[in-house]
């Protein structure tokens, strides 16, 4: 009879836990230029703990905390939130992988106009992509280069209170109505 009791209690905590996580959410974003087209897809969910390995690690006298092995950005030392599920990049309407190593590490993504912009690559064959995520102690910038061949780069960085506002400017287009 306990073994019944504690079992159905498990299995109304579990369906409970289960039931709180959000549908996941996506991210929608274009970019155009000389005739070649960008499509970018995020799309983010609540980040499932026991799909993850969350550990501890000292980097320069400050405990950082870790998943799955690499420095967790956006969350200063707290459990994160939302994650980053997958990016889908399509260049010309042909589908172009993006590799989960390039997102893996970023939680709590931004993704309004203050936080995030695209800028198609002079060359007419890369996006670039900036996103400022997570916020105060925890916040991160991350760069993507998107390129049309699969051979895509990322460069990051924690940063408290970030001061990116300047460089915003580079992503708007001068010809603009």
């Amino acid at each position: 009879m306990k073994k019944l009791m504690l079992l159905t209690i498990l299995l109304v905590i579990t369906t409970t836990a289960s039931a709180q996580l959000r549908k996941p959410v996506t991210f929608r974003f274009i970019e155009k230029r000389g005739g070649h087209t960008a499509r970018l897809i995020f799309r983010t969910r609540d980040f499932n703990r026991p799909k993850h390995r969350i550990t501890h690690s000292k980097r320069l006298d400050l405990t950082v905390l870790e998943v799955d092995g690499r420095m967790a950005l956006g969350v200063d030392g707290n459990v994160p939130r939302t994650e980053i599920q997958s990016i889908e990049f399509y260049f010309d309407g042909k589908r172009v992988a993006v590799p989960q190593s390039l997102y893996a590490d970023c939680f709590e993504p931004n993704f309004d106009k203050k936080n995030f912009a695209t800028k198609a690559g002079d060359d007419g064959n890369s996006l670039l992509v900036f996103m400022a995520g997570g916020d105060g102690a925890g916040g991160y910038q991350v760069m993507w280069v998107l390129r049309k061949d699969g051979r895509h780069s990322k460069f990051s960085t924690p940063c408290s209170d970030c001061d990116y506002t300047g460089f915003m400017s580079f992503f708007l287009d001068p010809f603009a109505p």
